[in-house]
């Protein structure tokens, strides 16, 4: 995200607490942060007198903690990525007219630059497995590492129809600044939501899902969003991964033999089989959380990997 901060602000109308909180927090959170008198000043020979005033009153202790922080930071001048890309503009005056970002003041920039990016799914434990499992295992340790460093967090949205409800709930300001506590434009920026396809073909997605859709387009949230290619997790499972857990969970011969059966014949039906119903069978139900001796080379045969970095991307993007 790349913050722009009224230069005012180290001036008057901010506390001394608060400035060290926005620089500490927007690099822990690896953040881009500009500072000048106007928004659209982002020129290389910029200056930020209030700034520059600011940090050199400092203890000399605290003025070089300031240094390293600025450096982390990478004050920048103005370019196409810092022109282009999601803005927090933080000021104590009213926000200008046709200048684009998100306004806010300095005591909801201090909380806004810290938040991680929230990853909107069905159950916040069994898609998390899903997601992981389903990876490529580069972007894998990707997201491990970010959820590890606390800027990624999965978050419960109950379904279709319940994310729905939840994306259109927040897209209003007074209810987003209510629950969320910071304007629905924020809401916005740290979240990326991931649902289900659940219809019969690829061009003819569930009622709910084309809810979701429109409830994401409505938010500004197309390129935040992503809808699952398959019907819905448990059809990214693998050949290999499915006979796995019949083999350790149905222990009639009769039975399990039947089952293989089955899945041979949905893995036959190509295409048609990321929609068509899976072989009834209550194991496969969240089954990415189950002890398999789990192998890359069944997803990279099943052929899920380019959808998951298409998504893992967009995660990216937002981090």
């Amino acid at each position: 995200m790349i913050i722009w901060v009224d230069d005012r602000l180290f001036q008057e109308g901010a506390r001394d607490v608060d400035r060290l909180a926005l620089l500490r927090g927007a690099a822990i959170r690896r953040h881009t942060l500009i500072i000048s008198s106007e928004p659209t000043d982002l020129r290389a020979d910029r200056i930020s007198p209030g700034f520059d005033s600011w940090k050199n009153g400092l203890p000399e202790r605290l003025r070089r903690e300031v240094e390293i922080l600025c450096l982390r930071l990478e004050l920048v001048s103005g370019n196409a990525t810092a022109r282009g890309a999601e803005r927090l503009l933080v000021s104590g005056r009213a926000p200008l007219t046709g200048i684009y970002g998100c306004w806010v003041t300095m005591e909801e920039a201090v909380r806004a630059v810290v938040l991680p990016t929230y990853v909107l799914v069905e159950n916040a434990i069994n898609d998390r497995a899903f997601l992981r499992r389903a990876m490529h295992p580069a972007w894998r340790e990707r997201l491990d590492t970010w959820e590890r460093a606390g800027l990624l967090r999965y978050e419960n949205g109950g379904g279709n129809s319940m994310m729905r409800v939840i994306i259109e709930f927040h897209g209003n300001n007074d209810n987003a600044r209510q629950a969320f506590g910071l304007p629905s434009e924020l809401w916005r920026l740290v979240h990326v939501i991931v649902y289900d396809h659940d219809g019969i073909a690829a061009d003819y997605p569930g009622s709910e899902s084309g809810r979701v859709e429109r409830a994401c387009r409505d938010a500004g949230l197309t390129d935040r969003s992503h809808r699952l290619h398959r019907r819905d997790q448990e059809h990214y499972l693998p050949r290999e991964a499915l006979e796995e857990i019949v083999q350790q969970r149905v222990s009639n011969d009769g039975d399990r033999d039947k089952l293989m059966m089955e899945i041979a014949a949905h893995m036959a039906k190509g295409e048609r089989r990321h929609f068509d119903s899976l072989p009834k069978f209550a194991g496969f139900k969240n089954a990415f959380n189950e002890p398999l001796a789990w192998r890359e080379e069944w997803f990279q045969r099943d052929g899920s990997w380019p959808e998951m970095t298409l998504l893992a991307e967009k995660i990216a993007a937002a981090i």
